[in-house]
């Protein structure tokens, strides 16, 4: 057992969603090295709303942590443009390395162009300090065609994961069958990867049988990308005829034109909604309803698929390998969908004829199975990660 402290670093802010995971991955962290301090450093905002998460589901730790504000890049620069502000958080990490001597850095979430400037830091500061990087839905991106212009290469996660890699550099995929499809898609690349269940934490659970109306949700960021256009047309075709059912986002719309769906779908706004309200819509909600691209979701976990688990909401899917995985591992908990068609046949019959007994037991089924999230259940995957890379 060690006291040597691990250093955490979020070079990015999005949201609610990505505090959770922040919070759940640092709970993993406190919960895998008891006797460890921990550093974390991140945008002022984003570590309170870490901070108050984990208050609220350990506090046993939260002594532990030593939050430390610094300035991260602008959310919308790209490219060469952003290196700067990439290679300023870069040197605050190294610098904190460099004092303390950690077991290990983490770093929560990545952008190509960050992740050029932390390969260039390994290297020059010849570093041995295992380091680990959580690399989230920008996966899907290394399937797509590199830039065609040579100069644009700094914007390809491809192109940048193809650089020499540093022997202290390790990524982590947020589930085995990202790793599956990485390794299938793109083997080079993928043998610098290692998979861990992405670490979220539960919420209370619901009542087995629905009151009043039947609530299906949209679950986090409202834009086309996300389905949301979809869900509101699921929406308008549904209440057309069904007068006891409820659509609703628990999240924001980020996307002018989705803005005009507001007559269909409850609680449309375009300001990220605070944890409080979050939480108070999900608990409402009856299903899930998830109608993003299921082929962006090869190599991306799905915050919204983890929160419904959170929330103990069975869910209405388009199939994808990811959430094929977990009903395989959890049994029935929701519902896999070929197509929209297919999705709007089963919100149909469930608006018709509740499947009250069906439900209870799909309710019952994730909150058995997503025991498979909790932080202390992953701590010692994370420590036979870092165990191997010599930490």
């Amino acid at each position: 057992m060690t006291d040597r402290p691990v250093i955490l670093c979020e070079p990015q802010c999005r949201g609610f969603e990505h505090a959770l995971f922040n919070a759940a991955f640092l709970d993993t962290v406190l919960c895998a090295y008891p006797r460890s301090p921990v550093i974390f450093l991140g945008e002022e905002g984003h570590l309170e709303w870490v901070r108050q998460i984990l208050e609220r589901h350990d506090s046993r730790f939260v002594s532990r942590v030593t939050w430390q504000a610094m300035a991260i890049p602008p959310q919308h620069s790209a490219g060469w443009r952003r290196l700067p502000e990439e290679r300023a958080w870069c040197r605050r990490l190294f610098d904190a390395s460099a004092a303390h001597s950690p077991l290990f850095m983490g770093v929560c979430s990545i952008t190509p162009t960050g992740l050029f400037a932390l390969k260039l830091d390994l290297y020059k500061r010849r570093t041995n300090v295992p380091t680990l990087v959580v690399v989230h839905s920008i996966l899907a991106s290394i399937l797509d065609r590199p830039p065609r212009k040579p100069w644009n290469w700094i914007s390809s996660l491809r192109k940048v994961l193809e650089m020499p890699h540093p022997r202290s550099l390790k990524y982590v995929a947020l589930g085995e069958p990202i790793l599956r499809t990485l390794l299938r898609e793109r083997r080079r690349l993928g043998r610098h990867f290692c998979a861990l269940d992405i670490p979220y934490f539960e919420e209370a659970a619901p009542p087995a049988t629905p009151s009043g109306k039947i609530r299906f949700g949209h679950l986090g960021v409202g834009n086309r990308h996300k389905g949301f256009d979809r869900f509101a047309q699921l929406a308008r075709e549904t209440q057309a005829w069904a007068k006891g059912v409820e659509f609703s986002l628990v999240g924001f719309v980020d996307d002018a034109e989705c803005m005009s769906y507001v007559q269909w779908i409850a609680d449309v706004g375009d300001r990220p909604l605070s944890p409080e309200v979050y939480s108070d819509r999900a608990a409402r909600l009856t299903y899930a309803v998830w109608l993003a691209d299921p082929r962006h979701y090869r190599l991306a976990a799905s915050a919204s698929f983890l929160d419904a688990l959170s929330y103990g909401k069975p869910g209405i899917y388009l199939r994808n390998p990811y959430v094929e995985h977990y009903f395989e591992r959890m049994g029935d908990i929701g519902y896999l969908c070929r197509d929209y068609g297919e999705v709007g046949q089963v919100v149909s019959s469930i608006a018709r004829d509740f499947p009250a007994e069906r439900y209870r037991k799909q309710c019952e089924n994730i909150l058995q199975g997503r025991r498979i999230f909790e932080p202390a259940g992953l701590a010692p995957s994370l420590q036979a990660i870092v165990d191997g890379m010599g930490g």
